[in-house]
């Protein structure tokens, strides 16, 4: 009989904690603490902590604990970049770039990623000089100052750098082409392979000094595989 009569009263205190996680009135404890800490970081933000700068921009490009705002993050990283902080002067270029946010604007990207190359030596500021020459993105085309950029960039480690100047000197771009140079940059850039296709499919080291390997003797290619061997990372 006392089970029958506490029944009821069981499926009336779930029903009514049940009402409360819906009406918002009984919210969890995860929820609390990510509004106090994004409360803090705004509040550090806004009176001049780069650091909380910095991670405030990122919340509001990715949409984290806030509504994603791209203006709002451009805002934020550009109060750190000019700062001094490297992270967020290579974010401002990247929006720069691509209008994230902000009117498209090649000429200002390309001062942002050279502080972030000068001050901080990024290899990401280096590739993306790179690019920018390559393309004529801002500037003259020009493809002897691009593989410059691109092998600082490859020298601190970045992949499609490394993937990049073996074409550059299988083709000849700005420099005397050279199929055993273009062999060690490939065969440098395969253990990224997926991360580079990743970023570009078109882009295949695998694929690239397989197809360079038929342009080869034993000999050159022996000599691609020693030079790579010897050559070591440089920079961050």
């Amino acid at each position: 009989m006392k089970r029958l009569i506490l029944l009821p009263v069981i499926l009336l205190v779930c029903v009514g904690i049940a009402f409360l996680y819906i009406s918002g009135d009984f919210s969890s404890g995860g929820d609390r603490a990510s509004a106090t800490a994004m409360d803090k970081t705004r509040a550090g933000a806004e009176s001049g902590d780069v650091q909380a700068q910095y991670t405030l921009a990122e919340a509001y490009q990715g949409g984290i604990g806030v509504d994603k705002d791209l203006h709002q993050a451009y805002r934020w990283y550009e109060k750190a970049a000019e700062k001094g902080d490297n992270r967020s002067r290579l974010a401002v270029a990247r929006m720069l770039e691509n209008g994230d946010g902000v009117r498209q604007d090649f000429k200002q990207a390309i001062k942002w990623y050279r502080l972030a190359s000068k001050i901080g030596h990024l290899a990401e500021a280096d590739f993306a000089l790179g690019q920018m020459y390559f393309y004529g993105h801002g500037v003259i085309q020009d493809y002897n100052e691009a593989f410059d950029w691109y092998a600082k960039a490859a020298a601190k480690g970045h992949p499609v750098a490394k993937h990049l100047l073996g074409g550059m000197y299988e083709e000849g771009w700005a420099v005397e082409r050279d199929l055993i140079e273009a062999y060690k940059w490939y065969t440098l850039a395969i253990p990224h392979r997926l991360k580079i296709i990743e970023i570009n499919p078109l882009y295949d080291p695998q694929r690239s000094r397989d197809m360079l390997a038929r342009k080869m003797n034993n000999f050159q290619i022996d000599r691609g595989v020693k030079r790579a061997k010897g050559w070591k990372r440089t920079g961050n």
